[in-house]
């Protein structure tokens, strides 16, 4: 299982070059620990990984440049935390 952070962007630029049309889907998966099992009838312990998924998607339009905010979150665990998203993108000129 890959963990950490995966975007997938479909940026359309504007014939100007100064605007862009975007759809964006993120995905964020961490490993947060471990859940502790117990099979009755004998006397092992099993521990298997405890993940969090983070998903969103979005469609934007933004001038080249600027920055959006995609997503804010709040993580309770282990202590409490914001979490933020931001991309920003640019169009660059065409080279021959």
């Amino acid at each position: 299982m890959d963990t950490g952070l995966t975007l997938e962007l479909e940026p359309v630029v504007a014939p100007d070059g100064r605007s862009l049309s975007l759809t964006v889907e993120m995905r964020y998966l961490t490993r947060e620990g471990t859940i502790p099992s117990f099979r009755a009838g004998d006397n092992w312990r099993y521990q298997h990984p405890k993940f969090r998924l983070l998903h969103t998607g979005s469609t934007f339009s933004a001038r080249s440049g600027e920055w959006q905010l995609l997503h804010v979150g709040v993580r309770r665990e282990p202590a409490p935390e914001m979490e933020f998203l931001l991309l920003r993108a640019t169009a660059l000129p065409r080279t021959p």
